[in-house]
């Protein structure tokens, strides 16, 4: 019986975004590819760990199927972390709705488009 259910937004309680560019970042370096922390950023943060490794594979030719790749990432991260497997057409609810101790909370979805025209007028 589950007791209880932790959410945990990255950085919160693991900072599993550092360790995920780690993990590409060595395994693209035994093929001699550099990997810059924002090609990290703009490609591959914040996405389910199949996804990113068949875009490593298509991405950079590496010379394995990305059922490989993704073997390779479950490798590296000993097997401490839980790869879960999405549905990529499934769309959330625009509004999150939480109720907690009698108070609703409600939170919209961001949909923006983040890019370097959003960002240039900072």
């Amino acid at each position: 019986m589950i007791q209880a259910v932790i959410f945990d937004l990255d950085g919160l309680l693991v900072e599993t975004e550092t360790i995920c560019y780690q993990i590409l970042k060595e395994i693209l370096a035994r093929f001699g590819r550099p990997f810059a922390l924002e090609e990290y950023t703009r490609s591959f943060s914040g996405k389910p760990e199949t996804v990113n490794a068949a875009h490593l594979v298509e991405a950079y030719k590496l010379p394995f199927p990305a059922e490989e790749a993704l073997a390779l990432l479950k490798a590296k991260k000993g097997g401490n972390y839980n790869v879960i497997q999405i549905d990529a057409s499934y769309v959330p609810a625009p509004v999150e709705r939480k109720q907690v101790y009698g108070i609703t909370f409600e939170q919209g979805r961001n949909e923006l488009d983040v890019n370097g025209d959003l960002l240039s007028d900072i």
